[in-house]
């Protein structure tokens, strides 16, 4: 599994908004919904600029393939020959490895023999990009506390007609009230959604009627790096686990996850320090581009 960067593709900025209330209530909704989005969009923007001005180092843990296996790269932003923002992955000393085209070579995470990975952690931002809000449908959901911080919660789920590195995950974004910059993202693929429902329905009711086994994977990004006012990811987790319903509801009426009743599939870790920054503007210059009173160069 590979989380693309949304490359460019043209279209209509087209908002579907998820809300049930209605009259004023509904106005105020959507009102604000709006505005949360067109300041995600200047985020995007600045995003899509500062990705070619860091480096660091990535390590990717997990048990798979009947072993535990951990990798350490030096991780960097860079654009393709097709102008296309992508990441690249080299090993940090020469190491032979034939599979990943050696130390000189750019690693291939597919070699590796990774069930799932997500390969541009930094590009979740970018669902928000202005000309790509018609890939999804965003609703507000409330407020809560990440990382330390007064967050915004907003869900956003894939449309049809589904692309490609585009539009392929269901999840919530959680943003920093205050700079509109990303905290976490929790996702799940498009394709997993039937389990993924059936277990939240689980969870709304562990009385109901709900049977049979399910699976399904999540992903859940951190971004607990900050540079002079903007986030970068720290930590991914890649979780896949599966169960017969009736030991999901044992879990959930002791208070344990999918992932913590003991038939996790695969969980897989990927984090990043030691990041290198290059001319990345200033905290000011970040608060005006997210507020609208600056523009990124």
């Amino acid at each position: 599994m590979k989380f693309g960067d949304f490359g460019a593709r043209v279209g209509g900025a087209l908002v579907l908004a998820l809300a049930s209330t209605t009259g004023t209530g509904q106005a105020d909704a959507l009102t604000e919904l709006d505005l949360t989005l067109e300041r995600l969009g200047r985020v995007a923007a600045l995003y899509a600029d500062t990705a070619l001005r860091f480096t660091c180092e990535e390590r990717i843990r997990g048990h798979f393939g009947g072993a535990r296996r951990q990798y350490q790269f030096a991780y960097v932003y860079g654009r393709t020959p097709t102008g296309k923002l992508d990441d690249f992955r080299f090993w940090p000393e020469p190491q032979q490895d034939a599979a990943a085209g050696g130390s000189d070579a750019a690693v291939k995470l597919e070699s590796l023999g990774l069930p799932e990975f997500i390969s541009r952690a930094y590009s979740w931002i970018f669902i928000f990009e202005a000309k790509k809000l018609y890939l999804h449908q965003f609703e507000l959901a409330g407020r809560e506390w990440a990382l330390d911080r007064p967050a915004m919660a907003l869900n956003f789920r894939a449309v049809r007609p589904y692309y490609a590195e585009l539009n392929e995950w269901d999840g919530t974004i959680l943003v920093d009230a205050e700079t509109f910059q990303p905290l976490v993202v929790r996702a799940t693929p498009i394709e997993h959604r039937p389990g993924k429902a059936a277990y939240d329905r689980i969870r709304a009711d562990p009385t109901g009627t709900v049977q049979g086994r399910i699976e399904f994977s999540s992903v859940t990004t951190e971004f607990g790096v900050v540079q002079n006012g903007m986030r970068f990811p720290s930590r991914v987790l890649i979780e896949r686990a599966g169960g017969r319903t009736r030991t999901i509801r044992s879990a959930i009426e002791s208070g344990l996850t999918l992932y913590q009743t003991g038939e996790s599939i695969y969980r897989i870790e990927q984090s990043y320090s030691n990041y290198q920054f290059f001319g990345v503007r200033t905290t000011e210059q970040v608060r005006r581009a997210t507020l609208g009173t600056a523009h990124p160069p």
